[in-house]
């Protein structure tokens, strides 16, 4: 009975980490694609959850920066990704940078670039230009 349960607790193990991934790429590629439709939506609280936590503290929290950027009027339609450059690892701490935006009356070349303090199982956007 003991060797039965055990069995069933490491088949429930198996089954729920399957749907996981653990690779920081496909989670860095996970959160660019959450990061690009909360952009599209102008759901700018999504998208503070996605900014490096320093920058949205440094514009004085989540709901300054969601006003301000509400305020700002920018809408994006469209952000399109070039590639995504290797992941570079310094212990915990990665960083990787990607893609470019286009706004709705104009075109912005520039990227992202993502962090990681958690060894790639999320990862955080600032805007380079």
């Amino acid at each position: 009975m003991k060797r039965l349960i055990f069995s069933v607790l490491v088949l429930l193990a198996v089954v729920g980490l399957s749907g996981c991934s653990s690779d920081p790429k496909d989670t860095l590629e996970s959160n660019i694609k959450e990061y690009k439709d909360c952009m599209i939506d102008s759901d700018f609280q999504c998208v503070a959850k996605l900014t490096d936590p320093s920058l949205i503290e440094t514009m004085g929290g989540v709901d300054a920066y969601e006003s301000l950027m509400k305020s700002s009027g920018l809408t994006i339609s469209a952000i399109s990704i070039k590639n995504i450059s290797p992941i570079k690892k310094d212990g915990k701490n990665m960083s990787s940078q990607t893609a470019d935006m286009n706004g709705e009356k104009m075109t912005m070349d520039g990227s992202f670039i993502a962090t990681s303090k958690d060894s790639g199982s999320s990862w955080f956007f600032t805007t380079q230009q």
